[in-house]
């Protein structure tokens, strides 16, 4: 570990870059060079043909030096090229033959083809083995594979190349990784996903749907341009002209579906001919018919002559009618 720490105190040196200007190379142009960079090291620093450590490592500081003098690379990016290029060709043991590939097919069990970073397959790698173990740290990285590992071990033991330091696009650890800057989104982070709902409400509070990123909100009842109802209603109710004023829509239920209460944003109301019952005036009730049959009573001669019975759509609890009598369903 010594000869490589001064050897990349030396390129530090020669180059003029410092330890904290490593974690300033992270531009999308920095990005971009850093990529060229190490795809020439690769191409001009083959591991299995440099066939030393030190040869290797001096030839990457040459391709480095290169590019910086040619204002290709920032000096702020020297020392990264350098780790990187080194770290993407591990040379093996005089006894275990180098192998140069271009997929992880061409190397044996237990193997992986290890890629210079930001290449993922545009340039050809070195056979590595895969690690046992990993330390429980968490410094995310991007495999090429599309997928966010909580370190660099953890990328290699899944045999992918490395992509970029970070979490990969559009995937995330927490809310926060999630912000879109868009605060008509509520930005949530789920299963190392991110998702933004827009959120249905206008300053005045009626319901409105405002674009995000991906749109998850459901369109709530109201009449589209053309005056037609449509939108999401609660089980048991349908989006249709209002029963109290045929200008308006509002989620309807027929028999057994939703009514009343504070727990809808917009209650249901009952269709024409059903009541709404409730047990008190803030809990949502359920529409029934004059004279319907209560669950487990008997009088019924058809499913429909229960007061919740159990149609297509119906969440249960709900009835059925057999032999004569409401039973409930489940």
């Amino acid at each position: 570990m010594r000869p490589f720490v001064c050897a990349l105190g030396t390129l530090a040196l020669l180059l003029g870059t410092s330890a904290g200007a490593l974690a300033k190379c992270e531009t999308p142009s920095d990005l971009a060079a850093v990529a060229a960079a190490e795809a020439t090291a690769a191409a001009a620093c083959d591991c299995c043909t440099v066939t030393t450590t030190k040869a290797q490592r001096s030839c990457v500081r040459g391709v480095v030096k290169a590019a910086v003098e040619a204002g290709s690379l920032r000096k702020t990016c020297a020392a990264r090229v350098v780790r990187d290029g080194v770290h993407a060709c591990p040379l093996t043991p005089a006894s275990i033959p180098c192998k140069v590939c271009t997929s992880s097919a061409d190397c044996e069990a237990g193997q992986f083809c290890e890629c210079p970073t930001g290449t993922c397959g545009t340039a050809s790698g070195v056979c590595v083995a895969k690690p046992q173990a990993c330390p429980d740290i968490y410094i995310p990285v991007c495999g090429c594979d599309g997928k966010t590992y909580a370190n660099d071990c953890q990328r290699e033991a899944a045999g992918a190349c490395k992509a970029h330091d970070g979490v990969c696009s559009g995937q995330c650890r927490s809310d926060a990784d999630c912000n879109d800057g868009n605060p008509c989104t509520v930005d949530r982070c789920v299963n190392g996903v991110c998702e933004h709902g827009c959120v249905c409400a206008d300053d005045a509070g009626n319901p409105t749907c405002c674009p995000g990123p991906a749109d998850l909100c459901a369109r709530p009842c109201g009449a589209g341009s053309s005056g037609v109802c449509g939108g999401v209603c609660p089980s048991g109710a349908t989006c249709q002209t209002s029963p109290a004023a045929a200008a308006s829509c509002e989620c309807v239920s027929g028999p057994g579906g939703p009514c009343g209460g504070n727990i809808y944003p917009v209650p249901p109301v009952c269709a024409p001919g059903l009541v709404c019952k409730q047990s008190n005036p803030d809990v949502t009730g359920v529409c029934e018919a004059p004279g319907c049959i209560p669950f487990f009573q008997s009088g019924c001669a058809q499913t429909s002559d229960c007061c919740q019975p159990c149609v297509p759509g119906r969440t249960p609890p709900c009835a059925v009618c057999l032999g004569g009598e409401c039973m409930g369903a489940p």
